[in-house]
């Protein structure tokens, strides 16, 4: 074989290695996206809820945490939470905050 042929095997070969690392990576993160944001993964185990006020009950306050923390650690929207808890009556500020591995923790300020 001529040494031009060699190198445009070897350029060609190398060109193809590197597109199927390429697409080996990208299917990687697919599944493993997809497997972060499975709920049976990485569940929420554990909520505390700090709420000074009288007129929220925790009945309540579950009842909006619950469809939220079934959607797992990771699959969570805590933007949404947020939203879904400052539109409780009385509540003036909303922190949420997620401690690895299955924890929520969830701290309300309410209106004086």
């Amino acid at each position: 074989m001529s040494e031009r042929l060699k190198k445009g095997i070897s350029f060609r070969l190398k060109a193809i290695v590197l597109l199927l690392v390429i697409a080996g990576l990208f299917v990687g993160w697919h599944f493993l996206s997809q497997r972060l944001k499975d709920p049976t993964h990485y569940p929420i185990r554990h909520v505390t809820v700090q709420c000074p006020c009288k007129n929220l009950t925790p009945t309540l306050i579950q009842s909006a945490i619950t469809p939220f923390a079934q959607q797992g650690f990771f699959g969570i929207s805590l933007p949404s939470l947020r939203n879904q808890l400052a539109g409780l009556p009385g509540v003036k500020e909303v922190f949420i905050h997620r401690t690895w591995p299955d924890t929520l923790q969830v701290k309300l300020d309410v209106l004086q």
